[in-house]
């Protein structure tokens, strides 16, 4: 009789020892994929937020890179303005050429008319 009372006892520890692990193991599996479909779920979150700021960076560059395009634009059309025209004789010599070679001969004549006044005394 006490064989067979130890050995029911083992059976029913087994028997207990194995809902154990069953549960156990279920309450595993449960928190697994609740944590797996809560990351999910965040990953989605976090790619459509990511997609979105990369909209926005691109539009804001783009916005960036024309504005600089419209400001070089406007330099060049005033750097036009203020060089005037640039005619060009017969010769192929710019008209801004024979101005700035005229001013160097004037300056060349002040500076030997001084230079000649300060020898002078």
């Amino acid at each position: 009789m006490k064989e067979s009372q130890t050995k029911n006892r083992q059976e029913r520890e087994k028997k207990e020892e194995k809902e154990k692990r069953l549960v156990m193991w279920t309450g595993i599996s449960f928190f697994m994929c609740l944590i797996v479909f809560l990351w999910i779920l965040n990953i989605r979150n976090v790619f459509s937020r990511v997609d979105d700021s990369s909209r926005i960076k691109h539009n804001i560059i783009g916005e960036i890179s024309q504005e600089f395009n419209q400001a070089f634009k406007e330099v060049k059309i005033k750097m036009e303005a203020l060089q005037g025209p640039n005619i060009s004789d017969e010769t192929g010599i710019n008209s801004g050429d024979i101005i700035g070679e005229k001013n160097i001969t004037s300056l060349k004549e002040k500076l030997e008319a001084t230079s000649s006044n300060v020898n002078s005394k």
